[in-house]
C-alpha cells in the first residue's frame, strides 16, 4: 500500500497579483509556522528520546522511564 497521497498543489500564493498580494504573504507567513512547529516537535521529540535511553541505561524499567521522558503525570 502507498503513503503518498495524490493532490494538486496549491500555489496560487505565488503569484503577484496586487489583490493577492496581503494573502500571499499571509499564506507564506502560515507555512512558514508550520515548518517551525515541525522542526520544534521533532527536536522535542529526539529530546524526550535521549533522556528515555539515559534513563534506560541507568536502570530504570521501561513504564517509568518513558512517563519521565515525556514529562506525564501521573
Amino acid at each position: 500500500m502507498s503513503t503518498i497521497i495524490a493532490f494538486t498543489p496549491r500555489i496560487d500564493w505565488i503569484r503577484t497579483e496586487p489583490h493577492r498580494i496581503g494573502r500571499s504573504r499571509q499564506n507564506l507567513w502560515s507555512a512558514a509556522a508550520v515548518v517551525c512547529a515541525f522542526f520544534g516537535a521533532l527536536s522535542e521529540g529526539r529530546a524526550a528520546h535521549r533522556k528515555y535511553e539515559q534513563l534506560r541505561r541507568a536502570g530504570v524499567a521501561h513504564d517509568p522511564a518513558l512517563r519521565t521522558a515525556l514529562g506525564a503525570q501521573s
